[in-house]
């Protein structure tokens, strides 16, 4: 198997690992979780969903996939969870925004390398 994949797959369940810390720390909030539920509708457990459920099928897709459809999804995705992670900050209290900030920089990181990674892998085929 191809370094580079590997590499990828690893940085995809990075960045699920933050997806998930981030719904584990929001229930440890006071009053943040009744405020979520409050606000919950079908479609937004639907986008939940496909947001939570991404990161571990790319993981899996990353070794799978041909190469040439593994690097562009690998970038598109990458691209889109680089720009839309650090939107999920929003609405975090104050007092808890720091470690909010610390995953979502981890994620875009990731999900940067995973943009790199599959990039250069265009020079190795």
């Amino acid at each position: 198997m191809e370094d580079w994949k590997i590499k990828i797959a690893v940085l995809w369940i990075v960045v699920e690992c933050g997806v998930i810390a981030v719904s584990v720390g929001e229930q440890w909030i006071p009053g943040h979780s009744e405020e979520i539920i409050a606000q919950t509708t079908p479609e937004l457990m639907l986008m939940l969903a496909i947001v939570v459920m991404i990161p571990p099928l790319m993981a899996f897709l990353s070794l799978t996939l041909s190469d040439s459809i593994n690097r562009w999804a690998n970038i598109i995705l990458g691209v889109v969870f680089a720009v839309l992670t650090p939107i999920g900050v929003i609405g975090f209290p104050a007092a808890y925004i720091a470690s909010a900030i610390l995953i979502s920089i981890v994620q875009v990181v990731a999900s940067i390398l995973v943009i790199w990674f599959a990039w250069k892998s265009r020079k190795k085929a």
